[in-house]
């Protein structure tokens, strides 16, 4: 069976986009002449801190309706359908402290939420039937397609979301998964990520949000300045007034019991805690702590519950380094700012001439 795609692929595009969007929402938008890397692109001033609470839903209910026309020619109904964000919609909590009590730092959470659009409860051998969140059950799409055949599902999701490249691993059974050595994941690995090298979905919903989001000109930027726009993350990130947050975090976090050099150890405590469980699986070589591939999980399984308690202590540790970032956020947008304006001062030639090419 083919392999459809279930989300949205993160593209360069998408990237840079938000890039563009964190940069607008960090402090007030500018740097010391008022300006931002968005100021250059084309499509980027959606995202600036003016436009952002007025105009972010309207491009969203845009891209939608785009999605809605592109379903329809290929012979399937699709309702518009946006989210109400102001009430908290789709899991949005309203402060940072309650975004933590519910997703702590963003690992196990996700899989307990797992979604498996391409399969239905009787494809499971017992029959279990995995839990659907409440914003999806929200979504009016969702009984549209469950009302469907499996055949239709399966046309609908392809024209929806496109279709993955087919791979000699889109058959194995979860027991031949969880069979596999540390090599033969990571050569899957390797092999997925050759498969998608360069692939384009031909989807109905990223043909609507590449347009959305002005893919040429975002795409053709980040050709022309990606290297420097990572500079400016690297040279913050030396910055001693970062490494002085860093070390602050650290002793703080030490107070609280947990002896963590960055935050990026706390995130590879909770992937180790995940992998002694076999909930999901971490290359020979990690590319950083987020480098690791989350396994099917089957709700209320012995793994489930387990990655549920680890979930409690992820909140924990996630309440915890909030606590301990108190006011540093204010310091990096300060710090953020200062090295962004320089590459615009810099660079200002090659960009006003990008921005004059590519409108």
């Amino acid at each position: 069976m083919r392999r459809v795609m279930t989300r949205g692929r993160v593209s360069v595009t998408a990237a840079l986009a938000l890039l563009v969007g964190a940069c607008a929402l960090a402090g007030d938008g500018a740097g010391s002449e008022g300006e931002s890397i968005g100021d250059f692109i084309p499509g980027g001033s959606m995202f600036s801190d003016e436009n952002w609470e007025g105009d972010y839903r309207r491009q969203e209910l845009e891209a939608q309706e785009a999605i809605a026309e592109c379903m329809a020619r290929e012979g399937f109904e699709y309702i518009p359908y946006v989210p109400n964000y102001d009430e908290g919609g789709f899991g949005e909590p309203q402060t940072e402290e309650e975004y933590v009590q519910e997703y702590g730092l963003g690992i196990s959470h996700d899989m307990l939420s797992q979604e498996f659009y391409g399969e239905d409860a009787s494809d499971l051998e017992d029959g279990t039937e995995y839990a659907v969140p409440d914003e999806v059950l929200d979504d009016p799409n969702w009984a549209i397609r469950e009302a469907m055949s499996e055949d239709q599902r399966e046309a609908y999701d392809e024209a929806l979301r496109g279709v993955y490249p087919e791979s000699e691993y889109d058959d194995m059974t979860q027991e031949e998964y969880e069979a596999m050595s540390e090599d033969e994941l990571d050569a899957m690995s390797k092999e997925q990520d050759a498969l998608m090298e360069g692939w384009e979905s031909g989807g109905c919903y990223d043909e609507a949000n590449e347009e959305l989001w002005d893919a040429g000109a975002f795409e053709t930027f980040y050709e022309q300045f990606g290297d420097q726009l990572d500079d400016i993350y690297e040279e913050v990130e030396a910055d001693p007034r970062i490494v002085e947050l860093d070390s602050k975090w650290s002793k703080c976090m030490s107070g609280a019991g947990y002896a963590f050099d960055d935050e990026e150890d706390a995130v590879s405590h909770v992937v180790g805690l995940l992998e002694e469980i076999g909930a999901v699986s971490v290359p020979a070589s990690p590319q950083g702590a987020w480098d690791y591939e989350p396994k099917p999980i089957e709700a209320g399984s012995d793994t489930y519950k387990e990655v549920e308690s680890i979930f409690k202590e992820e909140v924990i540790i996630a309440e915890a380094s909030l606590k301990c970032r108190e006011g540093a956020y204010e310091i990096y947008d300060t710090v953020y700012k200062e090295h962004e304006q320089a590459f615009i001062d810099n660079n200002r030639a090659a960009l006003v001439q990008f921005r004059e090419e590519n409108s």
